[in-house]
């Protein structure tokens, strides 16, 4: 029921937020990229990474042909490589974690991923009292990760 009435407020801002029917779509599409990303990684802590390339690649053509923004490639090979070792040799995130990251570097560039992953942060350790005291000890951040993104894109 409260996944419903999260989906209905925020499909509600995304029109409110929209100022043309192609960021509309967009803005659309992204929403329902995250919110079932979002509920994967709360409920599984796992990606079904099929999906995912099918909905990256969906949301890189609408951003494309849509927006007429250009895909910043040189971003997200460099974010990928980055993450993807730090994430083998860590083991902090998770891969579904670098993917949505991977993909947010290729859709808004660089800038934005940082914005993205210092807001996510500064919201993972508002949570963090109450994720430990119930002794959660594995995070699902692609929820946060989700939360920063849409923030900060309908803030721009």
């Amino acid at each position: 029921m409260l996944g419903e009435i999260t989906a209905g407020l925020l499909s509600v801002s995304c029109f409110y937020f929209s100022g043309t029917r192609s960021q509309l779509i967009f803005s659309l599409s992204l929403l329902a990229f995250c919110l079932c990303f979002s509920l994967m990684d709360l409920f599984y802590h796992a990606i079904h990474f099929p999906i995912f390339i099918i909905f990256a690649i969906y949301l890189s053509g609408i951003s494309f042909f849509y927006s007429h923004s250009i895909l910043d490639w040189k971003s997200a090979l460099f974010t990928a490589s980055i993450f993807y070792l730090f994430s083998s040799l860590t083991h902090s995130f998770g891969c579904g974690d670098v993917d949505l990251l991977v993909l947010c570097a290729l859709l808004f560039g660089s800038w934005r991923l940082g914005q993205v992953i210092m807001l996510a942060c500064g919201l993972c350790l508002l949570t963090y009292p109450i994720l430990y005291h119930h002794k959660v000890h594995q995070i699902a951040f692609i929820p946060y990760l989700s939360v920063a993104l849409f923030i900060l894109y309908f803030w721009h």
